[in-house]
This record gives C-alpha cells, sequence and structure tokens, in this order.
C-alpha cells in the first residue's frame, strides 16, 4: 500500500462555538486523487481549511507524513503544499508571468530553473499565450487557470524527505468543458510522481472520471468514502444529494456515469 501523504484523525472544526466539522477521519496516499463531495455547506471548502491550517481544530489531528503539521515551519511548508482556493482576490496589475512566479518564491533554485518552471507550468494550464498580459485584464475563467499554474509551479518538484501535496477547491469553477478536463489531466503526470491530490468538486461525473477515491460530506461528517463505484451508487446519491439518477458505466472509461431523471 502507498504510504499516507496526509492523515486526518478524528478532525473536529467548530466556528463561534458552532460545529461545522466533526469526527473526520480520512487519508490521503502518494499518487492519490481524493475527491471531496456534497451539498453546498456540508464542510467541504472548512475542511481543506482545516489541512493547511488556516483555521484551528476543536479536537483531531492532521498529520502529514505522520507528523503533525505544526511540526513543519511555515516556509518549508510552502514549498510542497500547494493550496488553489475557491477565488483568489489580485487586484493589483502584475503580469500573468509574475503572478505564477509567485509560486517559485518559496524556493531557492535560481532563476533559471525557476523560468523553465513557470513556462512549463504555463503550458500546463494553456496560458503561455497570456504571460505578457496583465493579470487583471484576463476573464476570470483564465485567471483560474493562472492561479492553478501558480499553484502547479509551487510543487513541480520533488524535494527530498517531503511529501507533496495539492488541495484544490473547485478547480474548474467558471471554466469552459475542454479546460476542465485538461485541470483533471494535468493532475496524472503530478500523481505519477507521487503527489497526493485532494479536491472540491461538485460535478460527481468529474469526481467519477478523475478520483481515485470520492469522500461524501454532509453536515459536517463524513458519511462515506471509498472507490467511484462503491460511493456513486443510485441510493446513496438519492440519499446524500436529493437526486434521482440512473448509473451507466461510461462506454470507453468504465467509470460510473450519472444520469439525472
Amino acid at each position: 500500500m502507498a504510504s499516507e501523504h496526509l492523515t486526518l484523525v478524528q478532525l473536529r472544526l467548530e466556528r463561534a462555538g458552532r460545529p461545522i466539522l466533526d469526527g473526520i477521519d480520512l487519508c490521503a496516499r502518494a499518487g492519490e486523487a481524493v475527491a471531496l463531495v456534497g451539498m453546498n455547506g456540508a464542510g467541504k471548502s472548512s475542511l481543506l481549511r482545516c489541512i493547511t491550517g488556516e483555521w484551528p481544530l476543536a479536537a483531531g489531528h492532521v498529520l502529514v507524513a505522520g507528523q503533525p503539521l505544526a511540526h513543519y515551519k511555515p516556509d518549508d511548508r510552502a514549498c510542497w503544499l500547494g493550496v488553489l482556493p475557491q477565488s483568489a482576490s489580485l487586484t493589483f496589475p502584475f503580469q500573468v508571468h509574475e503572478v505564477i512566479a509567485l509560486g517559485r518564491y518559496p524556493h531557492r533554485t535560481g532563476n533559471q530553473r525557476d523560468q523553465a518552471i513557470i513556462a512549463a507550468a504555463a503550458d500546463a494550464c494553456d496560458v503561455t499565450h497570456l504571460l505578457p498580459k496583465a493579470y487583471t485584464a484576463c476573464s476570470g475563467g483564465e485567471q483560474q487557470r493562472v492561479q492553478l499554474a501558480r499553484v502547479l509551479a509551487q510543487i513541480w518538484e520533488p524535494i527530498a524527505d517531503r511529501p507533496r501535496i495539492l488541495l484544490l477547491d473547485e478547480p474548474v469553477s467558471g471554466l469552459d468543458l475542454a479546460h476542465q478536463h485538461a485541470v483533471f489531466r494535468q493532475m496524472a503526470p503530478l500523481q505519477a510522481q507521487g503527489v497526493s491530490v485532494l479536491f472540491v468538486v461538485h460535478d460527481l461525473n468529474l469526481a467519477a472520471r478523475y478520483a481515485d477515491r470520492i469522500a461524501v460530506l454532509e453536515q459536517g461528517k463524513l458519511v462515506c468514502t471509498g472507490t467511484p463505484h462503491e460511493v456513486l451508487t443510485e441510493e446513496r446519491i438519492a440519499r446524500h444529494f436529493q437526486l434521482d439518477v440512473d448509473i451507466v458505466p461510461h462506454p470507453t472509461l468504465g467509470c460510473p456515469t450519472i444520469i439525472s431523471r
């Protein structure tokens, strides 16, 4: 079994005295993609904020390679933990190239290597043609792809004795169909290098196609986890998503395909 890069143990989160997450046990192994799904307000984005340490826990532990998250200094963590939030506000007229370069800031790999990685990340996210353009002049979808390139540049290369973890909160929000699939296809080469990917997505068909495992959150609790075939059943979707569906195998990939009735 692959080593566990990220382990959540009985994680509990409270905000203003109100429980947001409770009793979350979850792991992401090396090279594994785990999808977080659930209705609005289920706690998916809150869970990512706990993993990054942005929100303090009321109870439980976030372990990275078996060590508590606090074991790693922030500048160390920034070299191997990449985070794409739901929205990234940037009002300064930076060029796209400069925005992607922010992902290399924690590293000390030299300008020549950094520029090569920036170019590779831009190409992976189909924003090479935007590099000299002002970020604020880009469309919403273009900005989303630029931010993804920034995060990929941050965790592009392996680091000795450190896991690499990628957290993506609705990474395809606002993207057209072609770029939605392109985003997830860019995860495969990183996974092949051992990067663990945890992503929030609302489209269950995208989760079925690109996740190794799916975790369903409901009212702050983890109600089920497993492979797409184990989790995405007609009964579970009706129960947890209030939607009647038919499940058929994808004609070429074999993964579950969800069709609303």
